[in-house]
């Protein structure tokens, strides 16, 4: 008898400490450890609205916890905890006393046996709880499904804020801000899902992407026969490659190559050839869509174009 009273009294203490204080921000990440357990991330943002300093939070958990860590930002706290009921209730110490109005974050990581059941084949169902108190303001919680899996329909109860992704991972998500409704106080949430099977993610289509831009660089390289260096110094290739071209026809595109976007006088001056000589040059190569022309008031632009370039 009296080891009910004394458990009783704990409790009693426990939750009168879980509600002295007003906590704005819930934050959990679930993410599946193994076969039947659950590895939890929970983070609570405490504010002192009292008129007194604060000491310590004590707050109750869902079932059983497992290789239970606690800290804030600079690092493990020390804690107590007993299980009652179906929950457990961690109590933990301020690293110093928390001043009226002022916030602290205190960070709870812990595996939660029991929380998966297979449903047949490759489809599991996954259970978590999450007791809002009446000082709870705003709540986030994540779910992160293990890579090649995805949700079943219907997939999740309640409906899901949000359905995403990390490009290797399924992420089911729950944003409830003040006021919580009265019914959420005991939050419990199930996930149907499946395995779905392997999968290119956007980090494998990066890697192949680069790998046959590497391959088609190598090819082009050999065909042509021109070294890297000078593939990366197009000014040079182009000049290279317009050799090919009758002495006239070169001398106005290597100044076109040089100077992209050069005035047509300009190159009447650089070249010395006649008004006419160059109108009929660049006419020919702007035919065979090597150069455009732009008009700049009474003057022309010339460009090389995106083909050449």
């Amino acid at each position: 008898m009296k080891r009910i009273v004394l458990t009783a009294l704990i409790l009693v203490s426990f939750l009168s400490y879980a509600y002295a204080q007003e906590i704005t921000e819930y934050k959990a990440k679930v993410e599946v450890a193994a076969e039947s357990a659950l590895q939890q991330e929970i983070s609570l943002t405490i504010f002192n609205n009292h008129d007194t300093a604060l000491t310590e939070l004590s707050y109750p958990f869902a079932g059983e916890v497992r290789t239970l860590g606690v800290y804030d930002s600079f690092g493990d706290l020390d804690v107590s905890f007993a299980y009652k009921g179906g929950k457990t209730y961690i109590s933990g110490v301020f690293r110093k006393p928390l001043p009226p109005g002022k916030n602290y974050t205190i960070t709870y990581k812990f595996i939660a046996p029991k929380q998966i059941e297979p449903q047949g084949g490759d489809a599991y169902l996954l259970s978590t709880t999450h007791y809002l108190l009446a000082n709870v303001r705003n709540f986030e919680l994540a779910i992160v499904l293990p890579e090649g899996y995805g949700l079943m329909k219907p997939g999740a109860i309640p409906e899901p804020t949000k359905v995403s992704s990390d490009g290797r991972k399924v992420i089911v998500s729950w944003d409830v801000r003040e006021p919580i409704p009265p019914w959420l106080k005991e939050f419990k949430v199930a996930v149907r899902y499946e395995w779905l099977g392997w999968y290119f993610n956007y980090y494998i289509l990066i890697a192949l992407g680069i790998a046959l831009g590497l391959i088609y660089a190598y090819k082009y390289i050999k065909e042509e026969e021109i070294s890297l260096a000078d593939l990366l110094d197009r000014k040079k290739y182009l000049i290279d490659k317009i050799e090919i071209l009758k002495d006239d026809e070169q001398a106005i595109l290597k100044l076109i190559v040089e100077q992209d976007g050069i005035d047509q006088r300009e190159i009447q001056r650089k070249t010395g050839f006649s008004k006419t000589k160059v109108s009929k040059i660049l006419s020919e190569l702007e035919k065979r869509g090597n150069i455009r022309k732009e008009p700049y008031g009474r003057r022309n632009k010339i460009f090389l174009t995106d083909k050449i370039k």
